[in-house]
C-alpha cells in the first residue's frame, strides 16, 4: 500500500480496509467536504494530496493543512457525523483508497488496532494544526513557501509539482504576486524552476535552507509516529 496509515496496520485489517473500499482518482481542484457537510466517505490519500482550508467570514479561509499519503481525510467521523469548519479541497491529483464512513465507523468500533491508530492520528494532527498556526504567525512568506513546496514534494514522493502560483497563493493565505515574487527569486537562486503551473525542485537542500524549521521538525514528527507504528521508513523524497 502506498498509504502509510494503512500500512501501520495489521495484514488482517488491511485487507478489511481493500475488500470493503475502492481505489478512486481524485482530481486536482475537486471538493472532497465542504464546511457543514457529513462526512460520508473515508479516504486515504495514496498519490493525491488534498489541503484543508478553515473557512471564515465573508468567504475568506485559510490553509490549516496538507494530508498526503501518510494520513486520512475523515478520521473525526469516529467521533462525530458532520466536518463542522473544514473544506478539503485536492491541490495534487492523485489515487486514494474511499471506504462507507458507516461502514469504517462500525469497523472502528470493534477493532481495538484500528481504534488505538485513528486516536493517535488525531493527536498527532492536533500538535500539528498548533503548529501550522504558530508558523503563519511567525515565519515570514517566503519561509513559508519553501516549507509549502517541500511538504507537498515530500507527500508525493516527487520533485516535481503542478502548482500555479494561484494555488500557492490559496494555501499560503498571499496574495499571487507576493507569490511571483518569491519563485522568481527562489528561480534565480538556482533552487526551483517553473513554467506554468509546473514547478521544478532544482535543490532541496538549499530549499530546506530557505524554509523555517517547521518543514524539518514535522517531518521528524512524522518519522516518529511510524516508528512507533512499526513503519519506521517514512518519507522517500522524491522519485
Amino acid at each position: 500500500m502506498q498509504n502509510y496509515i494503512l500500512n501501520c496496520l495489521s495484514d488482517e485489517t488491511k485487507n478489511w480496509a481493500m475488500d470493503n473500499g475502492k481505489v478512486v482518482t481524485l482530481t486536482s481542484g475537486g471538493i472532497i467536504y465542504r464546511a457543514g457537510a457529513a462526512i460520508d466517505r473515508i479516504y486515504f490519500p495514496m498519490t493525491s494530496v488534498i489541503a484543508s482550508f478553515a473557512e471564515l467570514e465573508k468567504g475568506r479561509c485559510l490553509c490549516v493543512g496538507l494530508i498526503g499519503n501518510e494520513g486520512m481525510l475523515g478520521a473525526s467521523s469516529g467521533l462525530d457525523k458532520s466536518n463542522r469548519c473544514l473544506k478539503f479541497k485536492v491541490i495534487e491529483s492523485g489515487a486514494a483508497l474511499s471506504i462507507n464512513t458507516q461502514l469504517f465507523r462500525n469497523h472502528l468500533a470493534t477493532c481495538n488496532e484500528l481504534s488505538s491508530l485513528i486516536n493517535h492520528f488525531l493527536y498527532a494532527t492536533m500538535l500539528q494544526n498548533v503548529r501550522n498556526a504558530a508558523c503563519c504567525y511567525l515565519h515570514d512568506a517566503k519561509q513559508r513557501l519553501s516549507r509549502c513546496l517541500l511538504t507537498i514534494s515530500q507527500r508525493l514522493h516527487s520533485k516535481e509539482l503542478n502548482l500555479t502560483h494561484n494555488d500557492l497563493g490559496d494555501l499560503l493565505g498571499i496574495r499571487r504576486n507576493t507569490v511571483t515574487g518569491f519563485a522568481n527569486a527562489l528561480q534565480t537562486e538556482g533552487v526551483i524552476r517553473y513554467s506554468r503551473g509546473h514547478i521544478i525542485l532544482s535543490s532541496r537542500s538549499a530549499l530546506i535552507r530557505t524554509s523555517c524549521e517547521c518543514y524539518e521538525d514535522e517531518k521528524s514528527h512524522h518519522e516518529a509516529f511510524f516508528k512507533n507504528h512499526g513503519h519506521w521508513r517514512y518519507g522517500t523524497e522524491e522519485r
